[in-house]
């Protein structure tokens, strides 16, 4: 026989959040105060993710709103995550690009600046405990960063050092060119 908990309670820092796990035992749904996510996956990585704000006060409520579709090559690198900042404008995203190393992730890492848009800012640790899917398979080179409305673009670099296991043992980054 199997064991399977479909909904977990968490809490740090005084705040407790509401999480439902889906058959894959990955979360679908992480509920906070009046803070909602909802997470898709597709062959236990993750794929698109959305956040929902509702305010209530003065009399009226109102919901507010972030998403995320996030493109992966076979064997679940990403390539590409465009992330909507406000669901009230739509036409203004954020598009990041990934190029990779040739050494692999084999610590799972999480690419620094990655935690607002993989939908994760706050609570990474439901990453790190392997409840978001799994990981990219090599480490990040670089992120290019464009938004929708503007022509500039910026690039991050990343930079590794690693131990005789290949875990790796310290990161920095920094906008490149």
């Amino acid at each position: 026989s199997s064991f399977f908990v479909s909904n977990l309670e968490i809490s740090t820092n005084s705040v407790p959040m509401s999480v439902t796990l889906n058959e894959e035992a990955l979360v679908s749904k992480a509920t906070s105060g009046n803070t909602t996510y909802s997470y898709s996956y597709t062959g236990g990585y993750l794929t698109s993710w959305k956040v929902l704000y509702q305010n209530n006060g003065f009399g009226g409520s109102s919901t507010k709103g972030a998403a995320a579709e996030l493109s992966r090559t076979v064997n679940g690198n990403i390539t590409e995550i465009k992330y909507m900042p406000s669901a009230d404008a739509l036409d203004i995203y954020y598009t990041y690009n990934f190029e990779y190393t040739q050494d692999d992730n084999v610590n799972g890492l999480l690419p620094e600046t990655a935690s607002k848009i993989m939908g994760c800012e706050g609570f990474e640790y439901i990453y790190y405990a392997g409840l978001l899917g799994r990981g990219t398979q090599n480490l990040v080179k670089s992120i290019t960063v464009k938004h929708s409305k503007e022509e500039e673009e910026t690039v991050y670099e990343f930079f590794y050092n690693f131990d005789y296991n290949q875990n790796v043992t310290t990161c920095s980054y920094g906008k490149g060119s």
